[in-house]
């Protein structure tokens, strides 16, 4: 289920990018929201067929869910004129040795923050509990908050992100987001705690967004899938080690507080270090306003 959906995300959003080449950003974000809506709702469903049913239920559920989306998407294909952007685009080899610059951009900038961000969130409750002295259920509760304010944040960043300059957007959110999660562990109390969730899960999924089309509507057509495959693949890569990593350092002793403070320093130094970077012309420039970047010749 892991590889499929992670399959499925890397072939979709440029597929996505290509089928709205004018609004990217916006598409992008719609198609966020979508699989979002979709993340709260089915937690939902599974709860009441669990009332009267099992496990082995669920999954022959999700399993027939999953083949009825394939027919039709399969069917759909069949019946639509899709582009042909992204014909060209053969070789995983040339589309990294070609974009290297744009991919490591995008590594830096939503890796290092996802590394963060899979440590807190999927520790957040015990966090809390330990460091905050909330209980379970008001833990999982700031949880459905920080997941649920991620929602608006697709549609709106993918607004803005088709409007204004891409790179100076995930700086902001970044920065954002960075300062959020250091102010996370630095108040107490319910509003605060509150607050510093919103914030925290409206910054990072907008984070995603940016980061998604600053990709998309900068590689150029031969190289976009390709390239966008590799960058998923490491960005994944060095997310999934957060909450390892996070759960061992506490575990050996350090405090939940002591562990994020770090890590928020440690993002905040990345984004200092891309900033400098940007400021000498140093970053490829991405996602520019209006159309992707017309399609070029074959090398």
């Amino acid at each position: 289920m892991g590889l499929s959906s992670g399959i499925y995300f890397i072939a979709a959003n440029p597929l996505v990018s290509e089928l709205f080449p004018d609004n990217v950003g916006a598409a992008i974000g719609v198609h966020g929201l979508s699989s979002q809506v979709a993340a709260v709702t089915v937690p939902l469903g599974i709860s009441v067929v669990l009332i009267d049913g099992n496990w082995r239920s669920i999954f022959l559920i999700i399993a027939g869910i999953a083949a009825t989306a394939t027919a039709a998407l399969i069917w759909a294909a069949r019946r639509t004129d899709l582009p042909e952007a992204g014909t060209a685009d053969r070789s995983l080899g040339a589309a990294t040795r070609a974009q290297w610059p744009t991919i490591l951009t995008g590594i830096a900038f939503v890796g290092a923050a996802g590394f963060l961000w899979n440590g807190l969130f999927n520790l957040y409750g015990d966090y809390l509990t330990v460091a905050k002295a909330i209980d379970a259920e008001t833990g999982r509760l700031m949880l459905s908050v920080m997941f649920a304010a991620g929602l608006p944040a697709f549609v709106v960043t993918g607004w803005l992100a088709d409007r204004v300059p891409n790179v100076p957007l995930l700086l902001i959110i970044s920065s954002g987001f960075v300062v959020a999660v250091g102010g996370l562990t630095l108040v107490d109390g319910i509003a605060a705690i509150v607050a510093a969730s919103l914030v925290i899960g409206y910054t990072f999924h907008s984070l995603l967004t940016a980061v998604d089309t600053y990709m998309l509507s900068s590689l150029p057509d031969r190289h976009r899938a390709s390239a966008y495959a590799v960058f998923s693949a490491v960005m994944m890569g060095v997310q999934a080690f957060g909450s390892g990593v996070v759960g061992t350092a506490v575990a050996g002793g350090l405090a939940y507080t002591t562990v994020f403070q770090l890590l928020t320093v440690g993002v905040g130094a990345m984004l200092v270090l891309l900033f400098g970077l940007y400021r000498v012309g140093r970053l490829p420039a991405g996602g520019r306003t209006g159309p992707v970047p017309a399609p070029e010749r074959a090398d």
